[in-house]
């Protein structure tokens, strides 16, 4: 949450290009502080954990004053297939380095990733703007597409925060966004404990299994952006109901292979399908919830996806706490069969939510702080004149 304040407060590229800094500097200290002691060690990585926690709602202040209300999901499912795409890549990256000795080791990863990030921290500096006003390279034309709450070239001076904790189309997004992430985790974290030591499946093949339901998340996130964007443009569905039917596939879908891996009991293929479809369908968030939070209050989306963040981190807790609990002691499908009739339950549940109080258009509330805030910027220009 502290986050997007920040972010609507000072500007997304200021508290982005502030985490790419930082996190650099840190990861050129972690080899030397590991030396020191363990302790130093862990406070450092928290400290990189909590400045890492305000580049997500950054990126949705920014997407927010560079596109178009029609073309959002577009744009937030390829800045996330980034994320995933790098996810991905230095994994394998690291898992090279850290297995030979040949270039230095483990210290070696966190030095390159320090220069990487000092490239990077250059690069964002240099040629990111804040907003299309702020930009040479944007005609007026470009400008006016642009344009909307969320693109004015003020930051936000002050923040409806009881309208936002009260509004229950906000609450629609925290819900179903905290269900998701439920069963995201037990399927990216639990998954290959399951397949290991359950159904015996060797390490190297749970490896490459997760590393395609990956990329299966990731073509399903494009293609979801995509066609949320088409359906709105061609106004097949009103924007609400787009966002709700793309929330019905995510949950609904992954809510339906939960309930499969009840079923297939040791049938190793059948699994891992189920688990596949499931992941992927999680892509259907570019869709749904992801986005809609900036449907409902453009300019308020950064502290909106930041609670919303905070509240599934809870979510994440939980789930390892519940697949612990139930599986420590034994180990078996029958157990983990349990486990899997939670997820349904918690996903059936956030989808519901979503279903019937989700909304699709600006909310009031929004509209009359955005108002305000301009007027109250309007008199200060004024006044300066």
């Amino acid at each position: 949450m502290t986050g997007g304040f920040l972010a609507n407060k000072l500007g997304g590229k200021r508290v982005i290009m502030f985490v790419l800094s930082s996190a650099s500097l840190i990861n050129a200290l972690v080899p030397w502080v590991a030396q020191v002691h363990v302790y130093f060690l862990v406070a450092l990585r928290i400290i990189d954990g909590m400045g890492q926690g305000s580049s997500n709602p950054s990126v949705y202040v920014l997407i927010g004053k560079w596109t178009s209300p029609d073309e959002r999901s577009t744009m937030l499912s390829i800045v996330y297939t980034g994320s995933s795409v790098g996810f991905i890549l230095s994994s394998f990256l690291s898992s090279w380095i850290c297995s030979t000795d040949t270039v230095g080791g483990w210290p070696t990863l966190f030095y390159l990733y320090s220069i990487l990030g000092a490239i990077l921290t250059i690069a964002w500096g240099t040629n990111i703007h804040e907003n299309p006003h702020q930009s040479d390279g944007v005609s007026d034309e470009e400008i006016e597409h642009f344009e909307s709450p969320a693109s004015h070239k003020e930051n936000i001076s002050s923040i409806p925060w009881f309208d936002i904790i009260t509004s229950w189309a906000v609450w629609a997004n925290v819900i179903a966004y905290f269900t998701y992430v439920f069963g995201y985790l037990v399927i990216i974290i639990e998954t290959p404990t399951y397949l290991s030591t359950v159904l015996q499946v060797s390490v190297k093949h749970v490896g490459i299994f997760m590393s395609i339901i990956c990329f299966v998340q990731i073509i399903i996130g494009l293609l979801a952006g995509v066609s949320a964007d088409y359906i709105i443009q061609s106004k097949y569905l009103s924007v609400q109901n787009t966002r709700k039917l793309f929330m019905f596939l995510s949950l609904g879908i992954t809510s339906g292979c939960f309930v499969g891996q009840y079923y297939v009991g040791h049938n190793v293929f059948a699994v891992e399908v189920l688990f596949a479809v499931g992941f992927g369908a999680c892509g259907f968030q570019f869709g749904g919830t992801l986005v809609n939070v900036m449907d409902i209050a453009e300019r308020y989306s950064g502290i909106i996806i930041g609670f919303m963040y905070t509240i599934s981190s809870i979510g994440g807790f939980f789930s390892t706490i519940i697949v612990g609990r139930l599986t420590n002691n034994q180990n078996t499908h029958k157990q983990w069969s349990v486990v899997f009739l939670i997820c349904t339950g918690i996903q059936l549940f956030g989808m519901v939510i979503f279903l019937v109080f989700a909304k699709g258009e600006q909310q009031e509330w929004s509209i009359r702080s955005t108002n305000k805030t301009s007027k109250k910027n309007g008199e200060k220009t004024k006044l300066l004149e």
